[in-house]
């Protein structure tokens, strides 16, 4: 059965189908080898299309939106103006290594002396 353009729905929704490779490759998805842990236990729903793995991106934004975590404890327990303060700074600061980000942590637990 061939199928012309004319029959097909203008107005039927367009649903479609991902790789791991592809998905991991955006910018707010987690790696590869998260992704197909995922599906692996059944957390991301996927299937094949011939040998290929796939994942529909409804079911994988579902899938990444369950993945946000909480804000730390910490976060919560600051006071508004501690926690509008931190803010303003992190805002302003540049770029860090994760070193420099350890020390500067570090700086703010322990004073100048750390």
């Amino acid at each position: 059965m061939t199928t012309s353009a004319s029959s097909v729905r203008e107005d039927a929704p367009t649903v479609r189908h991902y790789s791991p490779a592809q998905l991991a490759s955006r910018a707010d998805a987690p790696s590869i080898y998260t992704i197909k842990r995922a599906i692996k236990s059944d957390q991301l729903p996927a299937f094949f299309v011939g040998r290929e793995l796939r994942v529909y991106g409804p079911d994988f934004e579902k899938w990444l939106a369950s993945r946000v975590r909480p804000a730390n404890r910490a976060a919560k327990e600051l006071t508004p103006e501690v926690r509008a303060w931190a803010e303003e700074v992190a805002a302003t600061a540049p770029d860090l290594t994760p070193a420099q980000a350890a020390a500067a942590a570090r700086l703010i637990v322990g004073g100048a002396s750390a």
